[in-house]
């Protein structure tokens, strides 16, 4: 009995030792398992991070694509406005040449505050955001002796003020307010200098001297422009008209005293110092001439519009004189002047139309 019983006990032992090698053998299993779930899982987080690698690279590529599209687009738009300018200047001074009458289109280049869009009709309508300065992309040739028209259509989306007119240019450079305005029949010929006080002696057989504007006018009436070898039709430089500067707080002329019986013109001691610093070396005595001018603004202006237009309505504006020396001009719009951002003034169907001799 009590053999028996030992053996039970044994056998029990031996039970409980090979459970103990199955359970760490099942625990080695669990580790392996654990192992090779953790290896699963490195491997599946290497094919997430793989693909959305791969899903990275593809949406970079198709942004980039969508910018090279962008780009193209935008390339081959101002290509093709670019190539409609050529157009529009080529057939503009074939018109000039062969004395065409009729209606050029004027065209604008898009920027950052000026875009445009298509409507339904095919029509380019441009918006303007807040205060720009717009000018034309052409400049188109004049002949000063025909008359002009400028229309177009527009729209506001306030009483905001906006001016529509034009710039001016002689080949190629613009003609400022200086230029702009001469007092004809006022030409007289530097003869001679006074240098102590600071005077321009002039030829006044003509009496010309008599017709400039009097000291007490105002000082944008009394700029002095120089012309070369006694052409009137010729600036020195079209920059070099001696126009207004301060004297102390107030703006004052070119010159300070028209002496017609010493045939002087007295400058001002700015006017002296210009004249002699950037004048004398070119102001040939006995072939100088010498002309009255006065100063307007920088740009020509048709129309100041300042109410609200809800709905496109039509401007037209006559051109029938235009500043000396010009041969061209970009029609000029000042949107929205000193106002915010939120305004928008909006513009489309720009023309310039040349009238025939007997239209107008």
């Amino acid at each position: 009995m009590d053999t028996a019983a030992n053996q039970n006990q044994y056998i029990s032992s031996q039970q409980i030792k090979q459970r103990l090698l199955d359970l760490f053998d099942l625990n080695e299993d669990f580790e392996k398992s654990r192992l090779e779930l953790n290896q699963w899982n490195e491997l599946f987080e290497e094919v997430q991070e793989s693909l959305q690698n791969e899903r990275n690279e593809i949406q970079e590529q198709s942004q980039h694509l969508k910018q090279t599209q962008l780009n193209l687009i935008k390339k081959t738009q101002k290509l093709f406005d670019s190539l409609i300018t050529s157009l529009h200047q080529k057939k503009a001074k074939i018109y000039y040449i062969i004395g065409f009458y009729g209606q050029i289109p004027i065209s604008f280049e898009v920027g950052s505050k000026l875009t445009k869009t298509q409507n339904d009709s095919g029509v380019w309508e441009y918006q303007v955001q807040g205060y720009q300065e717009i000018f034309s992309i052409q400049q188109t040739p004049i002949n000063p002796q025909k008359k002009y028209k400028l229309e177009l259509e527009i729209k506001t989306c306030s009483n905001q003020l906006s001016f529509i007119g034009y710039k001016s240019f002689h080949q190629k450079q613009p003609i400022y307010d200086r230029q702009c305005r001469i007092f004809q029949g006022t030409d007289v010929k530097l003869i001679g200098l006074d240098i102590e006080n600071k005077a321009l002696i002039v030829d006044n057989t003509n009496n010309n001297l008599s017709i400039w504007n009097s000291p007490n006018t105002n000082y944008y009436e009394k700029y002095i422009g120089f012309y070369k070898n006694g052409n009137i039709n010729e600036f020195i430089k079209a920059e070099d008209v001696i126009g207004a500067n301060y004297v102390g707080d107030t703006l004052a002329g070119a010159y300070r005293e028209i002496d017609i019986l010493n045939n002087k013109i007295y400058l001002t001691d700015w006017s002296w110092d210009y004249y002699m610093s950037q004048l004398h070396s070119q102001a040939n005595i006995n072939q100088t001439v010498l002309m009255n001018h006065g100063g307007m603004n920088t740009y020509d202006y048709s129309e100041a519009v300042q109410k609200h237009i809800p709905n496109w309505e039509k401007r037209s504006y006559n051109i029938t004189t235009f500043r000396r020396f010009t041969d061209a001009i970009e029609v000029c719009i000042l949107a929205n002047y000193q106002g915010t951002q939120d305004k928008v003034f909006e513009f489309r169907n720009v023309n310039l139309i040349i009238f025939k001799d007997d239209d107008v």
